[in-house]
């Protein structure tokens, strides 16, 4: 077994910096855009825990050798971990946004009927018979 880590640290550190700057612009972005409440919640706390998640990989990539099985299994599994998290997180998103677009369509099928009531309501009712074609 190799006591050297999978992946250089010139390589992983880099790259995790610039995916964390990304994220970091993101999770910021979130406070600002227009969105339900729910939705910027589960989003947030799903940026958070990939801000979590991104040196945690570059550290098990990048500094745990397998040849320190313990702390290799305890780096891998806390990666596993948050990834299952964001997993789980990613599910919650999918879920509240078909609950938003449910409770959406009801709002629009409602405001839908009551103009169609009102539109029936103002025009002028005709005579019996006004609209039948002479045969």
């Amino acid at each position: 077994m190799s006591s050297e880590p999978l992946v250089s640290a010139w390589i992983t550190m880099p790259l995790a910096a610039l995916t964390l700057i990304a994220l970091a612009a993101h999770v910021a972005h979130l406070h600002s855009a227009p969105m339900p409440a729910s939705r910027r919640r589960i989003r947030t706390m799903n940026g958070s825990v990939m801000l979590v998640t991104v040196p945690s990989l570059a550290v098990a990539v990048s500094w745990v050798s397998p040849h320190e099985s313990r702390l290799f299994v305890l780096a891998w599994t806390a990666c596993v971990a948050l990834l299952g998290m964001m997993v789980v997180l990613a599910a919650t998103d999918m879920v509240n946004n078909m609950r938003l677009y449910r409770s959406e369509r009801v709002a629009l099928k409602a405001e839908y009927r009551s103009r169609r009531l009102m539109i029936s309501e103002s025009r002028p009712s005709q005579p019996d018979g006004a609209g039948d074609e002479a045969t």
